[in-house]
């Protein structure tokens, strides 16, 4: 079961992962390869990428990997929303049921084993 300190965790973890790709994103116009190694949005992707990877690491010390990588899943919502907001991209019921059906695993998967047994 996941505690409320380790649910803080991947949530901070998810979005900076999320935002790390947003980072590159926006680095993705440089056309050169020297140029795109000192953009300064590659540069913060980069290093939120793998901030988040050490993160990852720390909590699989304590949450079981098939419960942990399905819920890092939640970084797809944190994208939509930052796609919305920064990028303006448009924002459809597909998005959004898609979105919806990933939380919904998240809490299903992050349920005590005696709610749900077969």
């Amino acid at each position: 079961m996941i505690t409320a300190s380790n649910a803080l965790l991947i949530l901070l973890m998810t979005f900076l992962a999320s935002f790390a790709a947003l980072q590159l994103k926006l680095a993705s116009s440089e056309v050169r390869f020297l140029r795109l190694l000192v953009n300064p949005h590659f540069i913060v992707g980069v290093f939120l990428y793998i901030f988040c990877s050490l993160m990852n690491i720390y909590l699989l010390k304590s949450i079981a990997y098939g419960v942990l990588l399905p819920t890092s899943s939640i970084t797809y919502a944190w994208t939509l929303v930052l796609s919305v907001c920064l990028l303006k991209e448009h924002l459809s019921f597909g998005k959004i049921f898609g979105v919806c059906l990933i939380i919904l695993g998240c809490v299903l998967i992050n349920l005590p084993p005696s709610i749900i047994s077969w």
